[in-house]
């Protein structure tokens, strides 16, 4: 269910600075917090406790939110310059949120309209 929701709600994000991929992050945009994660790990609560300090073998739902949003070609890919980068990787590390992340998404969708 979490996981249809995740997709349903675009929240599977490729940040890369510029057009050129070079430096690429995923970020799982979460309602409270974000997540930066790789189809092998996350750095959610649940996936450190559970899967790196019990050895559980099931990942996190973000982990498979992600491998089903590949899938299905449903990841949203953002670019953006270096300095914006860098902003929301440092919200994400020191806020556990991006702001400015958000704000661009929402920038992209205007456009859409």
């Amino acid at each position: 269910m979490r996981v249809e929701e995740a997709l349903r709600s675009k929240r599977i994000v490729n940040l890369c600075v510029n057009a050129q991929r070079r430096v690429c992050i995923t970020v799982f945009r979460g309602v409270e917090r974000d997540y930066v994660l790789n189809e092998s790990m996350c750095s959610c609560p649940d996936y450190i406790i559970n899967v790196v300090g019990r050895g559980r073998a099931r990942p996190c739902y973000h982990i498979i939110a992600l491998r089903r949003a590949v899938e299905l070609g449903k990841v949203i890919e953002v670019f953006v310059d270096p300095g914006t980068f860098e902003d929301i990787v440092f919200e994400i590390v020191n806020d556990g949120f991006s702001r400015t992340l958000r704000l661009v998404i929402q920038g992209l969708d205007s456009l859409k309209e």
